[in-house]
């Protein structure tokens, strides 16, 4: 085994209940307007926040009511707020998730966390050529 693979390995203690999630395909929401982005684009009933958004120019982004500003439909994130990004691909994400999931004090968005690395490592199982350091 390599080190680089090693870097890769999840131990299954800590998330074991949520091991099981961890295998299904994860859920996706479908994007709350048309990709066409018109305002008059019906809300996806089936995204659980299709409620609070209200569609407008750019598909990516809605008003949210309950937040009282423009966010990203996805993530949720206000448009100001800076977001930071890791992607399956970058070699030093599943070290950098891991120490993450050790800083969360909630026990449930830790096992969170933990599904997401395992998302990372089956990806990379899958992509071993597409693994390398950051630009």
């Amino acid at each position: 085994m390599t080190e680089e693979r090693v870097d890769q390995e999840v131990s299954k203690e800590p998330f074991a209940a949520g091991l099981a999630a961890a295998e299904k395909k994860p859920t996706v929401y479908p994007p709350v307007t048309g990709y066409g982005g018109d305002p008059a684009d019906t809300m996806d009933k089936s995204n659980p926040r299709a409620d609070d958004l209200v569609a407008f120019g750019d598909p990516k982004y809605a008003f949210c009511k309950s937040m009282d500003c423009v966010v990203n439909v996805q993530t949720m994130a206000p448009v100001d707020e800076p977001v930071f990004i890791l992607r399956a691909q970058d070699i030093h994400a599943p070290k950098t998730i891991k120490e993450y999931a050790r800083l969360c004090a909630s026990e449930a968005h830790q096992k969170e966390v933990y599904i997401r690395l395992q998302e990372f490592n089956f990806w990379r199982e899958k992509h071993p050529d597409r693994i390398a350091e950051p630009d």
